[in-house]
């Protein structure tokens, strides 16, 4: 072999060990990035769960407005909540009452961190839909 042909075997191995690199490289990077934004949704879920156990497992009048317009005394709830859910600070949570008055919205959101994307969850729990109104016969 010549000089020449050696040369050009060396750059050829070296161009294609530096896109195998950085095909490996992108291939990590992305797992990782899922494994993050997986983790994010599964402490989303769980902060879900714990809220509605909760909500659930309190007792109606600690909740509900003392007046039997089965609604939530929103002040009341947030003191709850706020007692029984450990804060978590990565976590972002809000409270807002519906605009008809007959549940709250919890919205949890998980900013944006380097290399993921924001996370954010709304639902809406209502008194009814937690079995706490008792039903009048």
């Amino acid at each position: 072999m010549t000089l020449s042909e050696v040369l050009v075997a060396a750059l050829i191995l070296g161009i294609s060990s530096q896109a195998s690199l950085q095909g490996w490289s992108r291939s990590l990077q992305s797992e990782r990035q899922g494994l993050s934004l997986q983790d994010n949704l599964h402490r989303l879920d769980r902060r879900v769960l714990a809220t509605q156990r909760v909500l659930a497992m309190a007792p109606p009048t600690e909740l509900l407005q003392l007046d039997g317009s089965c609604r939530f005394a929103f002040e009341q709830l947030k003191h709850t909540l706020a007692a029984a859910l450990p804060a978590e600070t990565s976590l972002q949570q809000s409270w807002q009452r519906d605009g008809q008055g007959h549940g709250v919205w919890l919205q949890l959101s998980i900013p944006a961190d380097h290399g993921t994307d924001a996370l954010q969850r709304r639902l809406l729990f209502t008194p009814a839909g937690l079995g706490l109104c008792a039903e009048k016969l």
